[in-house]
């Protein structure tokens, strides 16, 4: 079952390319759904969750590396601190716990 389930993604991807090569597609306003996508998606969280620091240490880190590295290149670094904040955090919640 893994094995067809491979296969047919693979082929789906394959097809997805070649299709995407042919036919011509207009990416005008992809910025703006997915910048809506993530509001949303941050929204959830925020209604779910029990507390909010880890969702407030992304703004924050979100903010300050756009301040430091720039429109464009901000996103990498971001990332990269907020994943070791919330290892960090969760490592720290889990000690916590036990």
């Amino acid at each position: 079952m893994a094995f067809l389930s491979r296969c047919y993604w693979m082929t789906g991807a394959v097809i997805g390319g070649v299709l995407g090569q042919i036919i011509p597609f207009s990416l005008e306003g992809i910025d703006f759904s997915m910048t809506a996508l993530f509001v949303i998606i941050f929204i959830d969280q925020w209604e779910k969750a029990d507390t909010h620091k880890p969702a407030l240490a992304g703004l924050a880190v979100g903010i300050i590396s756009l301040l430091i590295f720039g429109e464009n290149q901000f996103m990498l670094p971001a990332l990269i601190i907020v994943s070791m904040l919330l290892v960090w955090y969760n490592s720290r919640k889990q000690v916590a716990v036990e």
